[in-house]
C-alpha cells in the first residue's frame, strides 16, 4: 500500500513563490500512472486525486489533499511555495485551487561533495573482495501515512498495513572513496560516469531501471551497469536522460536502459528494462554512432557519416522526422541526412533537440513554446530542423546543449550564448525577462574576459567550464543548491562553483541534471551537489 503525505497549505506554512516548479514534493508518495503532461495536472488514479508535481520533465505523481480554502494566491499550475522546511505545489481541477505539500525536506548539498565508488568486482569470478563486501540484502518498510486536516489544522496519523520486502542488491562500497571518471552525465534524478576500462557506474533514482544494474532499487552510491563492465563490453560515451540512460559501445553500437514508455530505448518495444538493451539498427556495423544524447523521453545519435537518428517520444516533433508519431526504433532526422548537411554533435532536451553541423552552424527542432529553438519567435513547433538565428553570434558554434525549455551554445572562441525560457535566470543574461527567442550572450562569458570550453543545460539551471583555471560557473535555479555556490539563491548571471573549503573548483567535465550537478575534477574523482532526494549526488546518504 502506498504511504501518503497530504496537506492543505495553511497561511502560516507558505512563503514566497518560487519562480519555477520544483523537482518533487519531497517525502510525498508516488502514485503509479501514465506520464503527466505538465506540472499541476490533476487526475484520478487508484481511486484518489493526484497531482503531477515534478519538473515538467520529471513526470512524478503525488496524492493531493482535498481543500476548500485558497490559502494564498495560487494562479499558475505547478507553482511552488516554501517556508520553514515545507515545500508546496499548486494544482487545480477547474473548480478549486489545491495545495499539496510535505512537512519535511531532504538535505541537499550546495557545494561539491565527493561521490562514492563501487566495490571492485573480480572480472573473472564476478565476486567482491571479502574485506569490502557490504550486506547483500536491503529491507525496507513503508512509513505511516500522515494527513493534515485543513479544516481543524490538526494532524492525525492513519496507520497503514506495511510489509517488509527483501531485495538482493549488487555489490557497492559501504564507504565512499574517490570515483575516477573520464566522462559524466547527469539525468533527471540520477547520474552516470564512464570509468577506467570503459565500464559505467550509475547512482540515484532507479524507479524505472535507469541505473542499469538489474534492479529497480534506488542507490545513493554508484552501482555497475550490467554487461558494460569494461571487460566483456566497453563504452566510449554515455548520456543520462530523464529516466533512462544510453551508451555507445566500442565499435559504434548503442545500448540503452530504463524507462521505455515512449520507445526511448529504441529496441522496438515499449517495455522498461533495468539492463542495457541493443538499439535496433545501431549495431556498429550497418550504422556506427559517434555521438549520443538522451533527453526526457527521446534519444538521438550522430552517425559516422554525419546523419542523425532519433527515437522515442515525438509529440512535439522532437525526433525531427517531419512527423509527430512516436518511434521505438531509430528514424532519420530530416534535412541532416549525412549528405547535404552533416552533424558533429546532437543534444536532446525535454521536448526539443538541437545539433551542431560540421561548419559550425546550429539547428534545432521540436517544441518552441518558450523560444528554445532560437529562431526569433516562440510560435509553433518545428517538425524538421531549422537554423538557429546566428546574426549576433560572431563565430561558429562549437557545442550545444538543449535543456528543459532553453538552449545554450559555446562558440569556437569561448563565448556562451543562450535562448529560450529565463524565469529563473537560466539564460545567464542578468535580466528578469521571461524568455529570449534569439541567442543572447551570457554575462561575462564573452570569449574575451572569460572563455568557456563547455556548457550544460538542465531543467532550470545551466553550468559551464571556464578556460585557463577559471573553474566552473553555474546560473539559474538554485532551490536545491544545484549552482554549487554555497547558498540556495537563484542567480541570473554566472556564479563560481565552490570547493568544500571555499575558492574555485577546477573541473574537467561538468554535467547538469534535473536539479543537481556533477563534475569530474582535474585533481581526480567526481563531486556532485544539489538535490539528493534520490541519492543522485552519490554520497552514500
Amino acid at each position: 500500500m502506498l504511504s501518503l503525505v497530504l496537506a492543505g497549505c495553511l497561511l502560516s506554512a507558505c512563503g514566497s513563490v518560487s519562480s519555477q516548479t520544483d523537482n518533487a514534493v519531497r517525502n510525498s508518495a508516488r502514485v503509479a500512472g501514465t506520464a503527466c503532461k505538465k506540472p499541476g495536472q490533476v487526475t484520478n488514479l487508484s481511486k484518489q486525486k493526484v497531482v503531477c508535481a515534478g519538473t515538467r520533465a520529471g513526470n512524478i505523481w503525488y496524492a493531493v489533499a482535498k481543500t476548500k480554502a485558497k490559502p494564498l494566491k495560487c494562479n499558475r499550475l505547478g507553482v511552488t511555495r516554501k517556508k520553514s522546511g515545507v515545500l508546496w505545489v499548486c494544482a487545480t481541477n477547474q473548480t478549486a485551487k489545491i495545495w499539496v505539500g510535505t512537512l519535511a525536506m531532504s538535505p541537499s548539498p550546495n557545494v561539491p561533495t565527493l561521490v562514492g565508488v563501487p566495490s571492485p568486482v573480480d572480472s573473472t569470478t564476478g565476486t567482491v573482495p571479502i574485506d569490502s563486501a557490504p550486506p547483500e540484502t536491503q529491507t525496507t518498510t513503508p512509513p505511516t501515512d500522515t494527513i493534515v486536516d485543513e479544516s481543524t489544522t490538526t494532524t492525525t496519523s492513519a496507520a497503514t498495513t506495511s510489509t517488509s520486502t527483501t531485495t538482493t542488491l549488487p555489490p557497492v562500497a559501504p564507504t565512499a572513496s574517490a570515483l575516477q571518471a573520464s566522462a559524466l552525465s547527469a539525468g533527471g534524478n540520477h547520474s552516470c560516469a564512464l570509468v577506467s576500462g570503459g565500464a559505467i557506474n550509475c547512482w540515484g533514482d532507479n524507479t524505472n531501471g535507469q541505473l542499469g544494474n538489474g534492479t529497480f532499487v534506488t542507490s545513493n552510491v554508484p552501482v555497475r551497469v550490467i554487461g558494460i563492465d569494461g571487460v566483456n563490453l566497453q563504452a566510449t560515451a554515455l548520456s543520462a536522460g530523464d529516466q533512462h540512460s544510453c551508451a555507445i559501445i566500442t565499435g559504434g553500437a548503442v545500448r540503452c536502459w530504463g524507462l521505455n514508455v515512449g520507445g526511448q530505448l529504441g529496441n522496438a518495444t515499449n517495455t522498461n528494462s533495468n539492463v542495457p538493451v541493443a538499439v535496433s539498427g545501431l549495431d556498429g556495423v550497418g550504422a556506427v554512432a559517434t555521438a549520443l544524447s538522451a533527453g526526457a523521453g527521446h534519444t538521438c545519435a550522430v552517425l559516422n557519416n554525419g546523419a542523425i537518428m532519433c527515437w522515442g517520444s515525438n509529440e512535439t516533433a522532437q525526433l525531427g522526422d517531419n512527423s509527430t508519431s512516436n518511434s521505438n526504433v531509430p528514424v532519420a532526422t530530416s534535412v541532416i541526412n549525412g549528405i547535404t548537411l552533416r552533424a558533429v554533435q546532437v543534444s536532446a532536451g525535454y521536448l526539443h533537440t538541437c545539433a551542431v553541423l560540421q561548419l559550425g552552424a546550429s539547428m534545432c527542432w521540436g517544441d518552441n513554446a518558450s523560444g528554445q529553438l532560437g529562431i526569433g519567435t516562440s510560435t509553433a513547433q518545428a517538425n524538421a530542423p531549422v537554423s538557429v538565428v546566428s546574426t549576433a553570434m560572431s563565430t561558429p558554434v562549437a557545442s550545444i546543449s538543449a535543456g528543459y525549455l532553453h538552449t545554450c551554445a559555446v562558440l569556437v572562441l569561448g563565448a556562451v550564448w543562450c535562448w529560450g525560457e529565463n524565469r529563473t535566470g537560466q539564460l545567464g543574461i542578468n535580466s528578469s525577462v521571461t524568455k529570449k527567442t534569439s541567442p543572447t550572450m551570457v554575462v561575462g562569458l564573452d570569449g574575451t574576459s572569460l572563455s568557456s570550453t563547455a556548457v550544460t543545460s538542465a531543467t532550470s539551471h545551466t553550468c559551464g567550464r571556464v578556460q585557463s583555471g577559471g573553474g566552473l560557473r553555474c546560473w539559474g535555479y538554485n532551490f536545491y543548491g544545484a549552482l554549487g555556490s554555497g547558498n540556495y539563491s537563484d542567480a541570473r548571471s554566472p556564479v563560481v562553483v565552490l570547493s568544500l573549503g571555499g575558492g574555485q573548483e577546477s573541473g574537467v567535465v561538468i554535467a547538469a541534471g534535473g536539479t543537481h550537478t556533477c563534475a569530474v575534477l582535474s585533481a581526480g574523482g567526481v563531486r556532485c551537489w544539489g538535490n539528493n532526494e534520490f541519492g543522485q549526488s552519490g554520497q552514500g546518504a
